[in-house]
C-alpha cells in the first residue's frame, strides 16, 4: 500500500512539474503613432490680465489635438510654460488633464505667468507646451510644437 501511494504521490508531481508552462506573458508594446498639436492658442496672440476684472473669469482655454498611442489607452497631457528664450531649462507645470484642453481663469494664470518670471504690468512672451504620456508611470512621453503668447501680468502685491 505505502508503495502505491508513493508511486501516485510521484506520478502527481511529475505531472505538475511538466505541465508548468515557462513561456513568457505576451506584452504589450505601446508605439507613438502621432504627437499632440496645440490648436488654440494661436502662435503670437496678446492677452492682457486685469486685477479690475472679476479673477474667476477664464482667460482662455488651451485645446490640443489627442495624441495617438495606437491603442485605445488613457493619455495624461501635461501643459509645461516657460519664459519665451529659456528653452523650457526650469518649466512651471502649469497643468495636468486626461482631456484634449485646459481653462485657467485670470488668478491662476497671473500666478502661472509670474512664476514663469514675466514682469508685472510689462508685456512679455510665454512659451507653452503638452507632454503626453501614458501609464501610472508616464511612459513614453510625446511632446508637441512649442506656442508663443504675449502676456502682460500684474502684481497682487
Amino acid at each position: 500500500m505505502k508503495k502505491i501511494f508513493k508511486l501516485l504521490f510521484l506520478s502527481i508531481f511529475i505531472i505538475t512539474i511538466t505541465s508548468c508552462d515557462n513561456e513568457d506573458t505576451e506584452q504589450l508594446t505601446i508605439t507613438p503613432q502621432e504627437s499632440v498639436e496645440i490648436t488654440a492658442p494661436e502662435n503670437g496672440a496678446a492677452y492682457i490680465l486685469n486685477f479690475e476684472e472679476n479673477q474667476l473669469n477664464p482667460v482662455f482655454t488651451l485645446t490640443w489635438n489627442p495624441s495617438d498611442y495606437g491603442i485605445p489607452t488613457q493619455i495624461t497631457y501635461k501643459v509645461e510654460v516657460a519664459q519665451s528664450g529659456t528653452e523650457f531649462a526650469t518649466p512651471i507645470i502649469a497643468g495636468s488633464t486626461t482631456n484634449n484642453y485646459l481653462t485657467w481663469n485670470i488668478t491662476e494664470f497671473n500666478e502661472i505667468v509670474g512664476d514663469a518670471g514675466l514682469i508685472p504690468f510689462q508685456e512679455g512672451d510665454l512659451d507653452i507646451r503638452i507632454i503626453s504620456t501614458v501609464g501610472e508611470t508616464e511612459s513614453t512621453p510625446q511632446t508637441s510644437d512649442i506656442v508663443t503668447v504675449t502676456v502682460t501680468p500684474f502684481t497682487t502685491g
